[in-house]
Order: C-alpha cells, then sequence, then structure tokens
C-alpha cells in the first residue's frame, strides 16, 4: 500500500506530489490550526508541526499513519474514508486519542482533491471550548433540576400545611415526590417500638413487597441504618452512590430493585417531640446537592410541624382527656436557682413562647424582694432578663425573659396542655397536664427521657370536655396565637390592676419585643374577641 511507512511516504509518493508539499509547508508552517494532507488510501503525506503537537508525534512518525490510528475502538474507518471519497467537503467534531492516549476534542474541515491524488485535514483542538458548553450545559440542567425540586418542595409544603388530618399529609408528600421523574420512592415511617425497627406508614413509588423487605433490612441493621440513624440522631442522612455500594448486599440490592442512587432521610421532629422519618430516593448519582438538602429539611420541618398541629386539635378536640403528673429533673434550670432551699419551691403561672423561640416565664417565689437568689437567677445562663412585677407579703411575682426551652415547651410540643408547674430548689420540675385519651404515656415519657435526665409520669384521673372548655377560657381559642400571648402577658404582668401595680404598656413592649402601639393593637383586638363572647352569650 503507497504511503504504508514514513519511508515510504518520503519517497516517490511525496515526489510525485510536486512541489505542493513544500509549498504546503512554506504557507501553513506558523498556522496555529493543525493541517495535514492524505494520500487516496487516507495515510498522511503531510503534517505541520501544529499537527504533530496536536497529535502528540513527531512529524517523521505522523507520516504514513491515517487519522483510524487515533480513533477510539471500534472507529469504522473504511466506511467513513468511503463516505468522504464520494462527497466533496465534510466538517464535524472527531474525538482524538492521541498517541499518549490522551483524549482530545478536535473539530475538523475535510476537503477532497485540493490536488490530484490529494486531500486536505484542518484539524483545531476545541476540548477546552467543548468542555466548557459542557459544564454549562450542565449548570444549565442543575440550575433547571433545582428549579424543578424548590417548585416540588414548595408546593408539597402548602398541601402540608392545608392537610387536615396526618395520613392525608403523609400520603400527599410521599406522592408528589414519587410522581416526579427526580425521585424513585418516597415513604414516612415510624420507630417500632418492639423491635427497635422502622415501620413504613405510607409510601409511594414502590410495592408492598419491597416495603417488606425494607423493614427486615431495616431491623437487621439497627443502629446501622440511616433511618434508624435519622431517628436517634435527630439528623439528616445522606447516601450517595459510593455510600450505597459499601451497604450489605440486601441493602444494595432494595436500591437496585427501584434504580435508586442516592438516599435522603430526615427526622421529622417538633422541639422535643419526634414523629418519624422522611425518606426519599433519587434516581440520580449523588442528587442531594447543598440547595437540595436544604429544600427537603424545610419540608421535613414543615411535616413535624404539621403533624404537631393536627395532634394538638385532636387533643383539643378529644371528648375526654387524661391527665397525669409529671416529675422531671433539669438540673441546669435557671428557676432552680430562684428555689431558695430553706424557702421553698417556685410555682410557674405561665410559661408563653416567643417568636424568637424564647419565652416569658411568669413565677411566684415564697422569698422576699431582697432574696440573695434573685441576682443568681438574673446571671443563670439562658436568662436575658428578670422584671419583679408584684411584691406580696407571701412572695414576690418575677417575670423571666428565658431563651432557653423549658420542660413546659417539651410537653406542649407532645400535645400535652400543662395546668400547672412548680420548680424544686433541686432543679426537679412537678408538673400537671392532661394529654389525649389514645396517647400512650410510654410514648410520652420515652420523649422526655431523650430530654431530661429522671422523668417519672402517672394518671391521676380523666378530664372531660365541660372542664377543658373552662380550663381554656371558651374564647381564648380563638384568637391568634400572638394575640394570645400578648393578653395574657399582660394579665400575668399586672397590666389589668386597678391601682396599677405591674405592668404598662411599655413595659410589656419591652417584654415582649414589640412596639407599644402593636401591643396596644392586640389587646384591643383579644379583649374585644373575649368582651364579644361575654356579651352575646347572655
Amino acid at each position: 500500500m503507497e504511503g504504508g511507512t514514513s519511508g515510504d511516504a518520503g519517497g516517490d509518493d511525496r515526489e510525485g506530489a510536486g512541489d505542493d508539499g513544500s509549498a504546503f509547508r512554506a504557507l501553513f508552517q506558523d498556522s496555529f490550526d493543525a493541517i495535514l494532507i492524505a494520500d487516496d488510501d487516507g495515510r498522511y503525506v503531510e503534517a505541520n508541526p501544529a499537527a504533530c503537537e496536536l497529535f502528540g508525534l513527531p512529524r517523521e512518525e505522523l507520516l504514513g499513519r491515517s487519522i483510524a490510528d487515533f480513533a477510539d475502538e471500534g472507529f469504522d474507518f473504511e466506511r467513513a474514508w468511503q463516505s468522504f471519497s464520494a462527497g466533496k467537503n465534510e466538517r464535524g467534531l472527531f474525538p482524538l486519542v492521541r498517541a499518549d492516549g490522551e483524549r482530545r476534542t478536535v473539530e475538523y474541515s475535510a476537503t477532497r482533491e485540493i490536488l490530484p491524488g490529494r486531500h486536505l485535514s484542518i484539524l483545531r483542538d476545541v476540548t477546552e471550548r467543548e468542555e466548557n458548553e459542557r459544564r454549562i450545559r450542565r449548570q444549565r440542567d442543575a440550575l433547571d433540576t433545582l428549579n424543578r425540586i424548590n417548585l416540588l418542595v414548595r408546593e408539597t409544603i402548602d398541601d402540608v400545611i392545608e392537610a387536615r388530618t396526618r395520613d392525608t399529609m403523609e400520603r400527599t408528600v410521599c406522592t408528589t415526590i414519587a410522581d416526579s421523574d427526580l425521585y424513585a420512592f418516597a415513604f414516612v415511617g415510624e420507630r417500632d417500638r418492639r423491635d427497635g425497627g422502622i415501620t413504613i406508614r405510607t409510601s409511594a413509588g414502590i410495592e408492598r413487597e419491597w416495603i417488606d423487605r425494607v423493614e427486615a433490612v431495616v431491623q437487621t441493621m439497627g443502629d446501622e441504618s440511616p433511618a434508624v440513624a435519622a431517628v436517634r440522631s435527630n439528623e439528616i442522612q445522606l447516601l450517595d452512590a459510593t455510600d450505597i455500594e459499601s451497604l450489605p448486599e440486601t441493602a444494595r440490592e432494595l436500591f437496585d430493585a427501584v434504580g435508586a442512587r442516592s438516599l435522603f432521610v430526615a427526622p421529622l421532629s417538633f422541639g422535643d417531640v419526634g414523629y418519624g422519618l422522611l425518606a426519599v430516593g433519587a434516581n440520580r448519582p449523588d442528587a442531594f446537592v447543598q440547595r437540595e438538602v436544604e429544600g427537603f429539611s424545610a419540608l421535613a420541618n414543615a411535616i413535624g410541624f404539621a403533624i404537631n398541629a393536627v395532634e394538638s386539635k385532636r387533643s383539643l378536640s378529644a371528648d375526654a382527656t387524661t391527665v397525669v403528673e409529671v416529675d422531671l429533673a433539669e438540673p441546669d434550670s435557671s428557676l432552680a436557682r430562684f428555689a431558695a432551699p430553706d424557702v421553698g419551691t417556685v410555682s410557674v403561672e405561665a410559661v408563653l413562647p416567643l417568636e424568637d423561640e424564647s419565652s416569658l416565664v411568669y413565677a411566684w417565689t415564697p422569698g422576699g424582694d431582697d432574696d440573695p437568689a434573685r441576682p443568681r437567677l438574673e446571671a443563670s445562663p439562658g436568662v436575658e432578663r428578670v422584671r419583679v412585677v408584684d411584691r406580696t407579703s407571701d412572695g414576690v411575682l418575677v417575670e423571666v425573659l428565658a431563651s432557653r426551652r423549658t420542660p413546659v415547651h417539651a410537653l406542649r410540643d407532645l400535645g400535652a396542655r400543662v395546668h400547672g408547674a412548680a420548680v424544686d430548689h433541686d432543679g426537679t420540675w412537678h408538673l400537671v397536664a392532661a394529654i389525649p385519651p389514645d396517647r400512650d404515656v410510654r410514648d410520652l415519657v420515652e420523649s422526655l427521657d431523650a430530654a431530661y435526665p429522671a422523668v417519672s409520669m402517672h394518671r391521676t384521673g380523666v378530664e372531660d370536655a365541660a372542664s377543658r372548655a373552662t380550663a381554656d377560657g371558651g374564647p381564648l381559642d380563638r384568637l391568634t396565637d400572638r394575640q394570645r400571648t400578648v393578653l395574657e402577658a399582660a394579665y400575668q404582668s399586672g397590666y389589668y390592676d386597678w391601682p396599677r401595680r405591674g405592668s404598662s404598656a411599655e413595659d410589656l413592649s419591652e417584654s415582649l419585643g414589640v412596639a407599644p402601639q402593636t401591643v396596644l393593637e392586640h389587646l384591643r383586638k383579644a379583649e374585644r374577641v373575649v368582651v364579644d363572647d361575654v356579651f352575646e352569650s347572655r
């Protein structure tokens, strides 16, 4: 075959080309593009320095070779050359494999018969350009995916907030996620206290047989399971493709069965109360990037909040509730520093949550105004401010602005209504609360045990609907949370005393962290609801 070796290429064949080779070199010696001339067999008989650099070979080794020597395995050179020979010009992209194995993307322009039996190819290395374009496409695709994910999450959160029951909420979440082409499955599960595993409550995108296998595998893996780990640690668990490959074979088979390449598991909780977990499997490797994780974290938080709201409404609408007494230890309790050992306990009149997760605590202490315990209270961690709002011969009523949660918060998060609370000087809280009759007391104990070192609880009776209506105050239930907080703060701090010895609107403004005019506006609206109820019921 002519031009079969570099020696042949430099012999008669090149001579037969006349002066075209030398003219070509003189004209294109300094070109930045790779320029080559091939014979009728597709073998190179001339190449400029840029071509030698592109192919990674000196000129004497490049001549005599064809593009087939620099193509991927399986490239059909004969067919490509026949197609070129039948036409005139060709343009396109070609994946070039250099002599050292490095892959480059080249843009080529090929022209037949620039001279008899001589065919011109001009190649330009566009590897970097193509990579930039691929990166831009990937970024555009990723942005489009994130926008779709954000829209999906927002719509799902809206559906969660509007749901009236927990089952409806969970079914909506799972169905919406699994119906998108972004995810393989979704399920909501809860901890099974009998065997330490997970029970799947609601799912979408997966069959019943797969659910049974998941529950069995989770039980076998125990704490090593992402589902159990999420519930126990109350932290998000993420698995990418590499993590999935490192799982036990039985667990890997679960992901293969549904085509999932990534996993997101988030605990569902509100305050100190856990309601289970949300698991989402994606059919994309490394799917859960930071923004995607943030979106699903917000969804999990919304689900926890909504479940708590549903449970609380169910508690309020129950025909009867169970009354329990709870004793628990909180050694770091700031109020315990206010309960002198020789005086007795602090009686907590009210704990009012504020918007920034802080709270106003109103408590009576039997100690006098000069009790040295109060400076210790003011210096306690988590206490922002202490203000005396009333003094009597029996003790002092203080308003404490606290940045830490209290056991009262924990019980409220569990759906209980706290009727009374007191704190001993050793940090022991004594609380009386009402819970829905179908709520297992063991659930409450377990949730409180996770937050406090020693908890005991026992039933003391049943509160019927009539008693609860009286305790809840009837019209108070028609107030917004903010109106009720302001109204109760005004009541507890002596705003309605006459002659006034307690708080003014300015005092309430400072305690609640809002403008005095806003305090008065909330009070007027709340008072109108209460007064309307009094006169309309006559």
